[in-house]
């Protein structure tokens, strides 16, 4: 049982009874790597939850803020309490007691709590970001941002605990993510803490805010999925050899035990995201889907189904989910208009939020052109879409959203009107994404005409964008898109300098 008006076990306390319990030490207090000096427990109106192992059968009594909690260790040796809703706060040191053994934890903020995770330009770290000498000079100033990193691991059952206590929780810091702990890759994700930042200032620096980032680069979404929420989609083609097909009756399977390939079904999932299930987050980001681009029409399906699947697990129905639309890069085989739209199926869900990277391309990155620098942009983003969901309704938090198309003809000209949604398609305007070589010397719209894709001059009007061209210089446009390329040149903006997404419609001949 767990004492302080908690009487009952919550579901969460049951949950966790059934996580692999193979690092349970049966003699001794112990907590979980995601607990520890410096970290952010989630602020109210939402309860933290804190856990650990301890000997079956002991009493673990837990105080912070003045408040004391108490709890008998389940038959495995787990425990986990479900704390009082507490406000924005801190600094407070919690001690846990079970048997004769004590743990303080201390430093601890109860504020917001973000989990981060997905690919490398989620991994890519504020060290490889654009000016990144003066990104991590600065960072001292935001002492009450606190990072912890989940280090790499896979797994083909779920763990209860992360692989090592390598990563511990800090303070922004240069010493947190300068050159002498970072090569680009380790600590910390750049995007996250952009993010972070960008969250913590517009929250005027009262709000402790918790970033915790599971990333690894070039894997594919079902490695971060739970068999669960692999088993509502069926593929429709084969990513690559390192990824076969997965039939929904296979995916209890036992796999390679010693094969440490982070592009299995699930591995990650149970390594790297498992783990972090007792912990209460408010949010999480994602920027993710590159290394799925072959296989638009199977991520539409996967994509949603893992974020509603991450809402079960963590016990949070409403746990806002924003994420990145794909940055331009050339080498995109052809395929990351076919994704980028896919990735729009996420916006199905409630609670759910779109940053688009579409004209944050960056051909002489150094860790690659698919490794864009300008992850600040990224991350500013991402806090806009997060802002909209959990902080203000009103908030502008992406570029101009195609609402409506219409072709209409007059005895000797073809007109096409597109109309955006006026809330975000305030002061349009074309402009060359960053790094582009044609720039807007060539139109971003093209128009399907007798089975060929040819550019169409357009004029914006208000919030619409206009194209006419006369009915003997062109056949009947059936379709029309914008910004359908793997590197976009010219893109349409709002007065927000929020790009407009990709979009592909088809257009009903009015005669």
């Amino acid at each position: 049982y767990q004492r302080r008006v908690m009487g009952r076990y919550t579901m969460w306390q049951l949950v966790i009874c059934a996580l692999a319990c193979l690092a349970f030490s049966a003699h001794g207090l112990r907590l979980p790597s995601a607990i520890g000096d410096n970290m952010v427990l989630q602020r109210s109106p939402l309860s933290s939850r804190v856990w650990g192992w301890a000997a079956p059968g002991s009493k673990v009594l837990l105080s912070i803020r003045g408040d004391s909690y108490e709890q008998v260790v389940f038959s495995n040796g787990q425990w986990v309490i479900k704390l009082a809703p507490y406000p924005s706060s801190g600094p407070f040191n919690m001690t846990i007691y079970a048997d004769k053994e004590k743990v303080v934890v201390q430093n601890i903020m109860f504020g917001d709590v973000f989990l981060c995770s997905g690919q490398s330009n989620m991994e890519m770290t504020v060290l490889s970001a654009n000016d990144s000498a003066t990104e991590i000079r600065n960072s001292i100033a935001y002492p009450n941002i606190r990072l912890m990193s989940v280090e790499k691991n896979t797994s083909t059952s779920p763990l209860d605990d992360m692989h090592t206590r390598r990563y511990r929780w800090l303070s922004a810091s240069p010493a947190a993510m300068g050159p002498e702990v970072d090569d680009g890759w380790t600590v910390f994700s750049a995007t996250c803490y952009f993010f972070g930042r960008s969250l913590y200032e517009k929250l005027k620096r009262r709000v402790a805010i918790g970033l915790v980032a599971s990333a690894w680069g070039g894997t594919y979404v079902q490695a971060w999925s739970s068999p669960e929420a692999l088993s509502k989609c069926i593929r429709t083609s084969s990513d690559s050899e390192r990824l076969p097909h997965v039939d929904p009756g296979q995916l209890h399977l036992p796999l390679p035990v010693h094969d440490d390939n982070p592009n299995r079904p699930s591995v990650l999932y149970h390594a790297m995201i498992s783990p972090l299930l007792p912990m209460v987050f408010k949010g999480a980001a994602w920027y993710q889907g590159e290394s799925n681009s072959g296989d638009a029409l199977y991520y539409s399906c996967a994509f949603p189904a893992m974020i509603a699947d991450w809402r079960v697990k963590f016990q949070n129905p409403e746990m806002a989910f924003t994420f990145v639309q794909l940055a331009a890069f050339e080498d995109g085989g052809g395929q990351y208009s076919a994704l980028r739209v896919s990735q729009t199926a996420a916006l199905n869900l409630p609670f759910t939020g779109m940053a688009s990277a579409i004209d944050l391309g960056d051909r002489s990155s150094p860790l690659g052109a698919i490794h864009p620098r300008w992850k600040q942009q990224v991350g500013f983003r991402l806090f806009l879409a997060m802002h909209k969901i959990l902080y203000d309704a009103s908030t502008v938090a992406s570029g101009p959203i195609v609402i409506n198309t219409k072709l209409t003809s007059s005895a000797s000209r073809w007109t096409i009107q597109i109309s955006f949604n006026p809330e975000v398609s305030q002061g349009l305007y074309l402009k060359g994404s960053i790094d582009c070589t044609l720039c807007c010397s060539v139109s971003p719209f093209e128009g399907l005409s007798n089975g060929t894709w040819v550019p169409v001059a357009a004029e914006i009007r208000r919030q619409d964008a206009v194209i006419s061209y006369p009915k003997h210089a062109l056949e009947i446009v059936t379709s029309i898109r914008y910004a359908w390329a793997d590197y976009p040149q010219c893109i349409l903006y709002n007065s927000h300098s929020l790009p407009a997404p990709p979009f592909l419609v088809t257009l009903i001949n009015p005669e």
